[in-house]
């Protein structure tokens, strides 16, 4: 099958917001949000910015989590992977507010209890940050990723506690 022209792909809106952690991508597609990146170097090519009242309720409640006033999203999403990528988010998102999973219990409850590994892989590709916890996701010492994304995710730990602590 031919790649699609640019003419025929779904376009895709994006909004930006600064928060607490830095400035956050949000992208829409078909009526769902497609993206939502914590990075402050994220810029969405092909992608229209407008903020489209899917993202302007994205936006809110992006917003309200970051001021205590959220913890789970109502938002409708695509998610664009594999099988084994979707069960891994499935179980990402059922993770509650100011709780954390190991990578081996995501990959149990994913169906596949060997493959903690290839969870983090899962974790790494997901395009849907927040609304899919991903930062709740942590090693089987209780420390999260290094790195950036490291600290990001710990700073994200830190505010649910703080919020959870109220």
């Amino acid at each position: 099958m031919p790649a699609k022209s640019a003419a025929q792909r779904p376009v895709r809106y994006v909004t930006y917001l600064l928060t607490e952690v830095g400035r956050i991508c949000l992208a829409e597609r078909e009526g769902a949000i497609c993206d939502l990146f914590l990075s402050a170097d994220v810029t969405l090519a092909e992608a229209v910015e407008r903020p489209t009242r899917l993202l302007t309720k994205a936006s809110r409640q992006v917003r309200e989590y970051f001021a205590g006033r959220r913890q789970v999203f109502d938002l409708p999403i695509i998610l664009d992977g594999t099988d084994f990528e979707r069960a891994v988010w499935a179980a990402v998102r059922a993770i509650p507010y100011g709780y954390t999973a190991s990578y081996s219990h995501i990959a149990e409850a994913a169906g596949r209890p060997r493959a903690a590994r290839a969870v983090g892989a899962a974790v790494r590709r997901g395009r849907i940050s927040l609304i899919i916890p991903f930062h709740r996701v942590i090693r089987s010492d209780g420390s999260v990723a290094g790195g950036p994304c490291g600290e990001l995710r710990q700073r994200l730990l830190d505010l649910e506690e703080r919020w959870m602590a109220r």
